[in-house]
C-alpha cells in the first residue's frame, strides 16, 4: 500500500504540472495495485475530460459512484461530465440528488443552475444561482449566465446588473460585453448598444457578428426626420463588413443556392440592402 501512496504523490505532482499522459500512466499503475483508489479514478476522470475523452471520463466517474466513495464535489463533477456528454436529463437528476443531500453545497447549486440554463429552464436556473450566491458562491460565470436567464425572461434590469457584475470581475470577457450589447438592443437602447459593440470591436476587430450587430443598432438611431443619425458612418461600416468578409447575413437564391454579398447599401431611413452574386455561377 505504501507503493500506492508514493504513486499518488507522484500522480498529484505530475497532474498539476500538466503532464496528462504521464499522469494517466501513473494513475493506471496505482489502480493495478488498488482498484478502489478514489483519488486515482478522480484524476483519470479529470485527465480524460481535459483530453476530451468524455466516455472514458464518465467510465471512471461511474466506478467512483459504484464504489460509493464519491464526495459531493466529485459527484458534482460527474454530473457536469454527464451534461457535457449530452446526458442533461441524467445530469439534472444527479444535481437534484446532490443538493437534496447537501443543501449547503454552493457549488452543487451553481452547477445545477448552469445545467438548467443549458436546458433553457431559465426561471429554475435563476433560483439555483440565487441559492448558490446566498451560500457564498462568487463567480463571473454565475453572473454572466444568470444575466442570460434574466434576458430570456425579459427581466432586463436584473440582466444588465448581472452583466455589469460579470464584467467587473473580468472586464476582458468579450462574450459578456457582446451579450450586454445585445441586451441593450432588446431594450431599445441603441446608443448604449453601439457603445458596447464598439468596445468588443476595439479589442477584437473580427469578433464574430459584432460589427454586423453594431451596424443594425446604429441604423436604428434616427434624427427628428426619421433618418439615420450618421448615415456616412453606417455606410462605411457596411463597406468594412464586406471588405473583411465578416459574418452578417446569409443569402440564397430561389433554389436554395448560397449567394455572396458583394455590397451593402444603407438607405437614409436605415434599411440595409444587400447586393449579391452567385458563389458558384453556372458556366
Amino acid at each position: 500500500m505504501n507503493d500506492v501512496k508514493q504513486l499518488l504523490k507522484e500522480l498529484y505532482s505530475t497532474y498539476v504540472a500538466g503532464n496528462l499522459l504521464k499522469a494517466e500512466e501513473i494513475a493506471l499503475r496505482a489502480l493495478e495495485i488498488n482498484p478502489a483508489s478514489d483519488y486515482a479514478h478522480m484524476i483519470l476522470a479529470s485527465i480524460y475530460h481535459r483530453l476530451n475523452k468524455l466516455e472514458d471520463s464518465l467510465k471512471h466517474y461511474d466506478l467512483i459512484k459504484d464504489l460509493k466513495i464519491a464526495s459531493k464535489e466529485t459527484l458534482s463533477n460527474y454530473a457536469a461530465m454527464k451534461s457535457l456528454n449530452h446526458k442533461n436529463t441524467e445530469a439534472l437528476e444527479m444535481y437534484a440528488e446532490i443538493v437534496k443531500n447537501h443543501p449547503d453545497f454552493a457549488g452543487g447549486w451553481y452547477n445545477y443552475g448552469y445545467c438548467s440554463a443549458g436546458e433553457q429552464k431559465w426561471t429554475d436556473a435563476i433560483d439555483m444561482f440565487n441559492k448558490a450566491e446566498e451560500l457564498g458562491f462568487v463567480s463571473e460565470l454565475l453572473h454572466a449566465t444568470r444575466a442570460l436567464c434574466y434576458h430570456n425572461t425579459k427581466r432586463f434590469g436584473s440582466a444588465e446588473r448581472d452583466f455589469r457584475l460579470a464584467l467587473k470581475l473580468n472586464p476582458n470577457n468579450l462574450a459578456t460585453s457582446f451579450n450586454l450589447a445585445e441586451l441593450y438592443m432588446a431594450m431599445g437602447y441603441y446608443e448604449k448598444s453601439v457603445d458596447e459593440f464598439s468596445k468588443v470591436i476595439k479589442k477584437d476587430p473580427k469578433y464574430p457578428r459584432a460589427m454586423g450587430r453594431r451596424l443594425l443598432a446604429r441604423v436604428q438611431i434616427k434624427n427628428e426626420k426619421g433618418n439615420i443619425e450618421n448615415h456616412k458612418l453606417a455606410q462605411a461600416e457596411a463597406n468594412k463588413i464586406v471588405e473583411l468578409g465578416l459574418p452578417f447575413m446569409k443569402m440564397q437564391d430561389k433554389d436554395g443556392n448560397p449567394l455572396k454579398i458583394v455590397r451593402f447599401e444603407i438607405t437614409k431611413d436605415g434599411r440595409v440592402n444587400p447586393f449579391t452574386l452567385p458563389i458558384n455561377p453556372k458556366k
